[in-house]
């Protein structure tokens, strides 16, 4: 029973007070610092569900990414200014929306735990809890601000910026945020490791660490209505996406209309490509129908007309991956 009686009462201390190590080191600003590593422990240990989720993120790996590593590996400070966004220190107490710090430590652990809910004194959450000495609420969590830290501000680098065509958009104006999509809302215990303290039992709403996207298995199925007619001389492809900002959103990936026209006998003719690249100010809009016009060659009986998303070959990415959006069949 001693052993339990002590166990638990460690548990509360950490759980209660970072020791007095993480406020001995200094941060980027000078004062203290959060020990990321040795939180990040701490945190798998009681969040397994939320940890095992960020684990399988790409927050997890923003650092480690290959194809991230081989282009800093080419800039003259060697991804410096991206370790603001690729390894950020905590957002907390800063503006939540302003660009994060970088920070010097652990860097393979990328966007993480304590980047959203930590500063040196104290953790942070959108609900109240007697967790961890008490919670700090903050209702920016259950606001797309918070995601602006990183998916916002053109003038650091326009190629990730998803916030100014989200604020823009259709989902902004009808409220939703940027969790709506990314991170599905679960009801669950907040805590089930070893540690079970009586006041993280309760099962209550939050949202899964996922932070789900493109290349997340099934979260593209309907992503966009693809409607093709025929007049007889041209194919009209009308596409209309339901995401939340511009299509494609970011550099190192775009968009491809692909039409395959085939003759009678079944043989394939001629295919016509569209690519849309935000790279090149070449993007569709959040729920808008953009219309493309292409010529039905002469010999053309039907086409099959794809959307695909595609991640093309670049340094640090072996295969291209192609993730289908729609695909159709028209006769001329």
């Amino acid at each position: 029973m001693s052993v339990r009686i002590l166990s638990l009462l460690s548990c509360l201390i950490v759980w209660t007070h970072l020791p007095p190590a993480a406020s001995t080191s200094a941060s980027p600003q000078g004062g203290p610092k959060v020990e990321v590593k040795r939180l990040m422990k701490t945190c798998k240990k009681c969040h397994i569900d939320q940890w095992k989720e960020w684990r399988a993120s790409r927050h997890a790996r923003s650092w480690t990414n290959p194809v991230f590593q081989e282009a800093i590996a080419t800039l003259p400070d060697k991804g410096e200014g991206c370790a603001r966004c690729h390894a950020p220190g905590s957002l907390p107490p800063k503006a939540f929306g302003d660009v994060p710090l970088a920070r010097k430590d652990a860097r393979k652990l990328g966007v993480n735990c304590t980047t959203c809910h930590n500063d040196p004194a104290r953790y942070y959450g959108p609900y109240p809890s007697k967790g961890h000495g008490g919670i700090l609420v903050k209702a920016e969590y259950l606001q797309a601000a918070v995601c602006k830290s990183c998916h916002g501000h053109p003038e650091v680098n326009e190629a990730h910026d998803q916030w100014s065509s989200y604020v823009r958009s259709p989902a902004a104006a009808n409220g939703k945020t940027c969790q709506s999509c990314h991170m599905e809302e679960v009801t669950r215990v907040m805590a089930r490791g070893r540690r079970k303290l009586k006041n993280v039992q309760d099962a209550r709403l939050g949202r899964r660490h996922l932070f789900a996207g493109a290349r997340t298995e099934g979260k593209a199925e309907d992503a966009a209505d693809l409607r093709v007619e025929s007049d007889g001389t041209h194919l009209l492809a009308t596409v209309t996406m339901h995401t939340g900002h511009v299509f494609p959103s970011s550099e190192g990936r775009e968009g491809r209309l692909e039409v395959r026209f085939f003759g009678g006998d079944g043989a394939e003719i001629q295919t016509v490509t569209q690519i849309f690249d935000k790279a090149k100010d070449h993007v569709l809009p959040p729920e808008e129908a953009t219309t493309i016009r292409i010529p039905f060659p002469a010999a053309a009986e039907r086409a099959v007309t794809s959307l695909v998303l595609r991640f093309p070959v670049v340094p640090g990415r072996e295969k291209e991956k192609r993730i289908p959006l729609a695909e159709t069949e028209t006769l001329r």
